[in-house]
């Protein structure tokens, strides 16, 4: 989303302070006083701030199907079209790990005679 996630957050950061200041101020709820308005003000705006952030942080904000095609298609794209190799191919490479099949060596033959008796 680019710039338009942080023009949604900021925007959503200031309708907690307008509808805190709308609940406070103009609803009546609080008259006692000047004093105690504010205080409820700051109580109640700090309280959602809070409840704001905990929402935010425990709700991710890309589910993790979503990100896991993310990094699937990008690693495709990076074999496909840029002709990258993949991890897991640059990492045998690093280790210099060859797995070659050699002939003959896809199935080991025993023969009777050659298992020691007591094997048996």
């Amino acid at each position: 989303m680019g710039i338009w996630y942080k023009i949604i957050v900021s925007i959503s950061y200031i309708g907690v302070v307008s509808n805190s200041a709308l609940i406070c101020f103009t609803a009546g709820v609080f008259d006692d006083g000047l004093d105690k308005k504010w205080l409820a003000f700051l109580i109640i705006e700090h309280a959602l701030f809070v409840l704001k952030y905990l929402i935010s942080a425990y709700i991710p904000d890309m589910p993790t199907l979503v990100a896991n095609g993310k990094t699937w298609s990008e690693r495709v794209v990076d074999e496909k079209i840029y002709l990258k190799l993949s991890d897991q191919v640059q990492e045998r490479k690093a280790k210099n790990l060859h797995f070659e099949q050699t002939e003959g060596a896809r199935f080991a033959e025993f023969k009777k005679d050659q298992i020691p008796s007591e094997n048996y």
